[in-house]
């Protein structure tokens, strides 16, 4: 640090130690000594190394008279990162939420593995984003302004990337993004008629996947839940059409609730896209696939019965303990009841279309509605996130029930869950279900052929079942 010594004197009397007179061209004593004098009248700087003996820089203050000065430590500088950070960290706040209301990590095993994918795919970070915002403004009961412009940017980065690059159709990355989209749709917007959007999307997108890449447990785990959300949505919605699918779709790995629990240990055999893919295709003309149709009934049938059993025994393990882990399990249990008994419902449905006098079917669909019932029952407690799929399984089973004193119960427990609706009310689902077999209906009295209408009488029908299909049939 630069100084300096208290007199300007010359070079010769400082090294003397002695008093300079400054006199000019040359003091006194230099010119004495016959020295040159050098520096006479001049102030010298000189430096000196200084030890730095704080740990941190320190802002300093003035004090008043009569404090005690003290040192202000400056806080650390903010970390680096980016958007492409703050997306990563939002995500795995999301996926640590241990709450049963608003825990995700049930929405698919391969979530765990976003955010060290993050980076590879625009879509994929935006949709991450629109995914972390939706689930928070849900967990915060506070406005969705955020969680909607979020997911507005990622519709358009999804919209321009696809433009810009056609080939990422082909990535794994986008299909998982059009998943987090449609969650975030449903968790703000409720099931309404867009989030038919993102289904049609799902599918395109799966269509144009590769299935070489089975081996990696991220794609295998995400076509096989995206196949099996596109499979029931085409049951459930004739407005999902499913035209194509590749070739080796019905090779892919099972999906279902498996779990290592001591309390249960069950797989699902029916929720598989083996054992489902061919269902859209035999519901556009159930009149020649009864016997498939009837089939697949009662395997998911006797598959609910086992199910049932383990998810309550599940349930009652959520309530004796707070391993986050059978919260994950439970949820992934009852929502595979709730989806058997969609596909149940509508296929049961059909089914009496066609065996009117069905006893056998008529018991089934009073058993299922307790079922139902008691499954929503039992998901109070896991709302709003856990129970995503409770509403649109309770309007099905609504419209699929006859019996007025089981219709109004379920209108009761509809009321309960009316707020996770959250988009169209739930009379506007429920009577497009009604609406969908009553047309059904009306077109297999129609034009179904008369050879069929001989061959249709169920194990439970009787003989004058055929006798008013066959008489009825020919006539509007």
């Amino acid at each position: 640090m630069p100084g300096g010594p208290p007199g300007r004197g010359c070079e010769g009397c400082r090294k003397r130690k002695k008093k300079c007179d400054l006199g000019q061209p040359s003091c006194s004593r230099c010119l004495r000594y016959g020295i040159r004098c050098v520096g006479s009248g001049e102030k010298v700087y000189r430096f000196k190394n200084a030890t730095i003996t704080e740990s941190a820089p320190v802002a300093r203050t003035t004090r008043p008279r009569g404090q005690a000065s003290q040192s202000l430590v400056r806080p650390p500088e903010r970390p680096l990162g980016n958007e492409l950070t703050r997306t990563a960290g939002a995500f795995i706040s999301i996926l640590g939420i241990s709450d049963r209301q608003f825990a995700v990590q049930g929405f698919g095993p391969f979530l765990t593995d976003v955010p060290r994918r993050l980076g590879k795919s625009p879509i994929l970070n935006a949709s991450a984003k629109a995914f972390s915002s939706a689930v928070t403004a849900v967990f915060s009961k506070q406005t969705i302004v955020q969680a909607l412009t979020d997911y507005g940017a990622a519709l358009t980065c999804m919209r321009n990337a696809l433009i810009a690059d056609p080939s990422l159709t082909t990535k794994i990355e986008t299909l998982c993004g059009v998943y987090l989209l449609m969650l975030s749709h449903n968790f703000t917007s409720g099931n309404d008629d867009d989030c038919l959007i993102h289904v049609q999307g799902l599918l395109y997108i799966l269509n144009n996947q590769s299935m070489q890449g089975q081996n990696d447990p991220f794609t295998s785990q995400m076509i096989d839940l995206a196949s099996i959300i596109l499979i029931t949505e085409s049951v459930i919605d004739p407005r999902v059409k499913m035209k194509s699918w590749h070739s080796e779709m019905k090779k892919t790995n099972y999906y279902g609730p498996l779990n290592d629990y001591s309390v249960v240990d069950i797989r699902s055999t029916n929720l598989t896209v083996a054992n489902l893919i061919d269902l859209p295709a035999y519901l556009e003309e159930p009149e020649n696939h009864l016997v498939h149709l009837r089939s697949s009934y009662e395997l998911m049938k006797l598959e609910s019965k086992k199910l049932v059993p383990a998810t309550i025994q599940l349930n009652a393990a959520c309530e004796a303990s707070n391993d986050f882990q059978y919260y994950k399990g439970y949820v992934i249990c009852e929502s595979s009841v709730c989806v058997l008994h969609s596909l149940m419902a509508v296929l049961r449905r059909t089914l009496q279309v066609f065996h009117p006098l069905d006893s056998a079917l008529q018991e089934d669909a009073e058993e299922a509605a307790n079922q139902i019932l008691a499954a929503a029952t039992r998901a109070w407690t896991f709302r709003p996130l856990g129970t995503t799929y409770v509403p649109k399984t309770l309007c099905l089973t609504w419209a699929t029930t006859d019996d007025h004193y089981i219709k109004s119960r379920l209108e009761d427990m509809i009321d309960h869950y009316r707020e996770d609706f959250r988009g169209d009310p739930w009379t506007k689902l429920a009577m497009f279900f009604e609406q969908r077999f009553e047309k059904l209906r009306r077109r297999v009295q129609s034009k179904l052929p008369h050879h069929i209408r001989q061959d249709t009488t169920s194990p439970g029908s009787t003989n004058a079942e055929s006798e008013i299909i066959s008489e009825t049939a020919d006539y509007p």
